[in-house]
């Protein structure tokens, strides 16, 4: 059901195929998921939502990604996505987001590997290689 809600809600954002050769914030959710699940995480859950729904997101570990349009803005981590998000709502503008629930201990590796293949615009000012992450508090 998350995969075909989460198709309807991308195509009528204008995706289509990740084989266009828009650039690389120009990448679904199902693509990151994809990308997660390749490099070995465990992604338990994962939905995509328009920034009024924030408070579906789950009280858990996870990382998530921030839309305008269907062009990936930033990705973060956060201890409990429904907090995370819920303050994003008022701080920044974004359209849309996605968020995949995580064991808590692949959290911010997995936030770093997404970042340094993605380069989301406002994640320009952070770390971009896994390794960078290891001294940051």
């Amino acid at each position: 059901m998350v995969l075909l809600d989460s198709r309807r809600f991308w195509i009528s954002l204008g995706f289509q195929s990740q084989e266009v050769g828009w650039d690389k914030t120009m990448v679904s959710p199902g693509w990151l998921e994809n990308f997660l699940v390749k490099k070995g995480y465990k992604v338990i859950k994962w939905d995509v939502l328009p920034k009024e729904k924030h408070r579906k997101a789950p009280d858990a570990p996870g990382v998530y990604a921030l839309y305008w349009g269907s062009t990936l803005q930033y990705i973060g981590k956060a201890t409990s996505l429904y907090s995370r998000l819920d303050a994003h709502v008022g701080e920044i503008s974004f359209g849309s987001f996605a968020w995949f629930k995580m064991p808590a201990d692949q959290v911010a590796a997995a936030e770093a590997e997404l970042i340094h293949e993605y380069d989301p615009p406002w994640n320009q000012n952070y770390p971009t290689h896994p390794d960078d992450y290891d001294n940051i508090d």
